[in-house]
């Protein structure tokens, strides 16, 4: 261990234990030390079996191996996932919770009612899904559409915290809220410019906000039917939205590679962050509140320490200081999957990350096309992993 580290244990050593105790601790162990300016040292390794077999991920394929998997969404219970392909189907299928058997997944259900490629999804108990044709709520137990709604284009839909109501972002430029029971929209929120691109709604449940490609993103009041907030600041379309646990902070990330944090309540910038790998594709809030995980299409991830963040005043966001506290919030960059097409995430415990990704036909086809030849269940394949976020 490092020397301070060393000093440390010495202290806690003489604190806490007895003669007895640290004289059977040193007949079992030796401690080698280094100077804190090198490198962490790797311990010795023990030519001892591991105690389990680690498997990171679960494979679920389509029934067609050539059909692109468009979007997916996770329950509530992390046991099931439920993905739509560019042919119409919907599949759901029961994935072991523990994550440690790769073989430990079935397939649950099969929808094949949608003409059209499906373009978004959502749900847990009743899945939601969106095509160029219609929107169609599933019921599980019966294999069935449930319900049918007249629209069509929505590229993002998303359900209010009780499960009562739900909003659609739609190509038109205009977000909806449908009441699930009767399948009728109440509500029609009109403003933006361009199609929207993202729709989430508030943890009270009585705010929608919605990103569009006029690079604009904006909160409305469901209730009075009116636009609360209206933040302006990326150079690009809005492509994912997050609220923070608490509610007062939301935080937008687009295709111009920034990563904004919104103060609802006074409607100005509290900090602005960069990722230079993809577009943004999904941001994720802990439910400590603490942690911040950003994720772009090529499925980089960027965890940032929250609290640090919403500490740095917005003066200082442009200036030396700023960026240092903005490094200094960035715990890390990690590339989860290579050759991989982000989907969805979604937090499990404290610090443990549930990953949806699907990997490309043409990205095999041109990184090996010995494994296009064969085409290996790799191929066009939905994995779920799980990932330890750790400083």
């Amino acid at each position: 261990m490092a020397r301070s580290t060393s000093n440390q244990f010495k202290v806690l050593q003489s604190q806490f234990w007895t003669k007895g105790q640290l004289k059977t601790f040193l007949s079992h162990f030796k401690i080698f030390i280094y100077s804190d300016e090198m490198m962490p040292q790797a311990r010795i390794h023990l030519d001892r079996p591991l105690p389990a077999p680690f498997a990171w991920a679960s494979v679920a394929e389509p029934m067609n191996i050539d059909d692109d998997v468009t979007c997916a969404t996770l329950s509530e219970d992390h046991c099931s996932v439920a993905f739509g392909t560019a042919s119409g189907m919907v599949h759901i299928v029961a994935v072991n919770k523990d994550w440690l058997h790769m073989n430990m997944v079935r397939r649950e259900k099969l929808f094949t009612a949608h003409q059209e490629p499906v373009l978004a999804c959502a749900g847990d108990r009743q899945p939601l899904t969106s095509s160029a044709d219609r929107m169609r709520l599933w019921c599980t137990r019966t294999g069935f559409c449930q319900k049918v709604f007249a629209h069509h284009g929505a590229m993002s839909v998303a359900f209010d915290p009780k499960g009562c109501y739900f909003a659609s972002a739609s190509n038109d430029n205009v977000a909806r809220v449908w009441r699930v029971d009767p399948a009728e929209h109440f509500v029609s929120f009109f403003g933006h410019l361009a199609r929207l691109e993202v729709c989430l709604f508030h943890p009270n449940g009585k705010y929608l906000a919605t990103g569009s490609a006029d690079a604009t993103g904006r909160i409305w009041d469901c209730e009075k039917r009116t636009q609360m907030r209206l933040f302006r600041g990326h150079k690009a379309p809005i492509t994912a939205m997050a609220y923070s646990v608490c509610g007062r902070y939301l935080v937008s990330g687009g295709r111009d590679d920034l990563i904004i944090v919104w103060d609802t309540t006074t409607e100005r910038i509290t900090c602005s962050l960069t990722q230079p790998n993809a577009k943004i594709a999904s941001i994720d809030f802990s439910y400590c509140n603490n942690l911040l995980v950003v994720w772009s299409q090529d499925c980089h991830l960027s965890p940032w320490e929250f609290q640090l963040l919403v500490k740095c005043p917005e003066k200082k966001v442009s200036s030396t200081q700023g960026t240092k506290a903005s490094e200094l919030a960035l715990i890390s960059t990690i590339q989860a999957c290579k050759n991989g097409i982000f989907l969805q995430s979604g937090f499990v415990g404290r610090d443990a990350l549930i990953v949806i990704w699907t990997m490309s036909s043409r990205k095999v086809i041109e990184l090996s096309p010995k494994a296009a030849e064969k085409k290996t269940a790799l191929v066009k394949a939905l994995e779920t992993f799980t990932l330890n976020v750790e400083k």
